[in-house]
């Protein structure tokens, strides 16, 4: 028999004991699976602000040159007219 072999054997052994039914004697209470939802809600609003911090970063990485319309300095005709 080769190492191989009793490699994956207990691999399978390993992988099909966490696959059966297994009674969990355990109580989750009301209040535990309000915590879960916090959890949940947290990790989603983290990785939607990461997201968008990122893609702000490469969006300015990739626009540096680049100035909106509406961030252009007016120019000295428009001032003319709002001074008036």
């Amino acid at each position: 028999m080769s190492l191989c072999t009793l490699i994956d054997g207990i691999a399978l052994a390993i992988v099909l004991y966490f696959l059966m039914a297994q009674d969990a004697q355990a109580y989750l209470d009301p209040s535990t699976g309000s915590y879960i939802i916090q959890i949940l809600i947290g990790a989603l609003v983290t990785v939607g602000f990461t997201f968008r911090t990122v893609w702000r970063n490469v969006k300015q990485f990739f626009c540096r040159g680049k100035r909106p319309a509406s961030a252009e300095a007016p120019s000295p005709a428009q001032t003319e007219k709002l001074s008036d």
